[in-house]
């Protein structure tokens, strides 16, 4: 009976990211990842401590898994808390607690949790990587990435965290060579990984080379068609290479699947620029509009017709326009 039970959490463990995982990690947050890495076999420490558990400690750490992958986190709090008053050092139900508490949001009982799994067990990268995310979700880039590195150096060839942490340096806009060596290692290893190309969108992104943006972005969306932190992040790059059309159905599709994107892309540091409502507008033309969503009006002169706003604005306005134009701010920047 004990091996069914040790069975069943193994391939639980070993199934790849499922609705939980796949879905914390589509949303850049949640735990880097809940089962062993890429080998597909737990090692030997985690066998060691899947063999030390009572039958009843399993169970309820299978339905705690099982709750938090089914987006349960309430019920899941309940299971892991009873296998925690069978077993209080139990560093894995410390863990999955700590991903519910994540899950509702609740940063500070989410990293107490993380803390308590790291000090019963060292060993998890896992653990670390979900304090590293609770950091992150609490702006404390440092502390992230420190956690993150610690994870990396128990499992330096798991391709989640080194893109973790690569994404968490291309949001905190620092260390981007670093943050590119991550993801140009995480791409090595599996190169379908759709975070992985998106994370290093956003360093591209950041470092203003459009073209390789470009590029990570559209592949990003060929392997994951509905991911809304990268059709925005594609419809910033379009917007900057001046591809208007193509940003505002990127930002339609990303606001459609997420309507707090603009807030999470202004946390950090990218911000649309909205035309203000004059009684005389610039321009109405379907296009000038389009434009003025990226690039701000205050850069043009007053009282210019709006024949000429429209070419300074859609970059047809010969000479005159590119003084102009170079008074644009970068966005994001």
């Amino acid at each position: 009976m004990r091996g069914i039970f040790r069975a069943a959490l193994v391939a639980i463990f070993l199934t790849g990211p499922g609705p939980l995982t796949y879905a914390a990690l589509a949303d850049q947050g949640g735990l880097a990842s809940l089962y062993p890495g890429p080998s597909g076999q737990p090692s030997e420490k985690l066998q060691a401590r899947w063999d030390a558990m009572s039958n009843r400690t399993l169970s309820l750490l299978l339905k705690c898994l099982e709750q938090l992958s089914l987006r349960k986190p309430e019920a899941a709090l309940e299971n892991c808390s009873q296998a925690l008053q069978l077993d209080p050092v139990n560093a894995s139900a410390h863990k999955l607690r700590g991903e519910a508490y994540f899950m509702l949001g609740d940063m500070a009982r989410a990293k107490r949790e993380f803390d308590y799994a790291v000090k019963f067990d060292p060993s998890d990268p896992e653990s670390f990587a979900g304090r590293g995310d609770t950091h992150r979700n609490q702006g404390a880039y440092a502390r992230a990435i420190a956690d993150y590195t610690k994870a990396i150096a128990l499992s330096p060839n798991d391709e989640r965290l080194l893109m973790v942490r690569c994404w968490t340096r291309a949001i905190w806009a620092k260390d981007l060579d670093k943050a590119l060596a991550d993801c140009d290692h995480s791409l090595a290893l599996n190169y379908e990984f759709a975070l992985g190309y998106n994370a290093r969108g956003l360093v591209y992104l950041r470092m203003n080379v459009l073209s390789l943006a470009l590029r990570d972005y559209n592949e990003a969306l060929r392997l994951q068609s509905e991911f809304p932190i990268a059709s925005f992040g594609r419809g910033i790059t379009h917007s900057r290479l001046r591809q208007y059309r193509a940003a505002h159905r990127d930002f339609a599709a990303a606001r459609r699947l997420d309507p707090q994107i603009d807030a999470k892309y202004a946390a950090w540091g990218f911000r649309l620029q909205k035309a203000p409502s004059n009684r005389r507008p610039l321009c109405s033309t379907k296009p000038c509009v389009q434009t003025a969503l990226t690039m701000t009006p205050r850069a043009i002169p007053h009282g210019t017709p709006a024949k000429s706003a429209l070419a300074i604005l859609t970059g047809r306005g010969g000479r005159s326009s590119g003084a102009v134009r170079r008074q644009l701010p970068q966005i994001g920047r």
